[in-house]
């Protein structure tokens, strides 16, 4: 986590937790104009559903999961960032859209049962023309003990979902 973050993130973590419950979802939004998009992050008590129904809802929401960190403590919660952008590619704009994304993600990350973890939306046409093969690469990490999977696809709807969904069902 502290390898992960910058001192701003994690300064901006530790207030919005402080005096938080921590058996229930904690959703963050704000502009990340240095990284390029929009930053959504989600504190929660550790799930095996929980990353394939952020993913899902992120995806019906209409936005564009660019980046991802999902990072699990000792004390069974996870610290999971998502840089996102509207579907044109422009970062979230609008108050209203903001509070609309926190709300959604708060509820469904606090009722499971509201989100249907499939996503609907077709490829875009301009993603269909490069297609790339979809790799796996398995690798261990020693210093850390831990296996890193890396992904190599071409991008569409519902990707991430669909990883999470996957990596959900091996019980990983």
């Amino acid at each position: 986590y502290f390898l992960r973050y910058s001192a701003d993130e994690i300064a901006w973590h530790t207030r919005s937790l402080i005096g938080h419950p921590p058996d229930a979802p904690l959703v963050l939004i704000r502009q990340r104009t240095r990284r390029g998009g929009t930053e959504i992050f989600i504190y929660a008590p550790r799930d095996d559903q929980r990353l394939v129904i952020a993913t899902a809802a992120i995806d019906q929401m209409d936005l564009n999961i660019v980046d991802a960190r999902i990072i699990a403590s000792r004390d069974h919660h996870t610290f999971d960032t998502f840089i996102v952008l509207e579907r044109n590619g422009e970062p979230i704009s609008g108050e209203l859209r903001l509070n609309e994304i926190t709300h959604s993600l708060q509820a469904q990350l606090t009722d499971p049962r509201r989100i249907e973890p499939t996503v609907s939306r077709r490829t875009p046409r301009q993603l269909k023309h490069f297609p790339i093969p979809t790799q796996l690469r398995f690798s261990h990490d020693p210093a850390n003990q831990r296996t890193l999977l890396e992904v190599i696809s071409s991008d569409r709807p519902g990707l991430l979902a669909q990883i999470a969904q996957a990596i959900s069902t091996c019980r990983i």
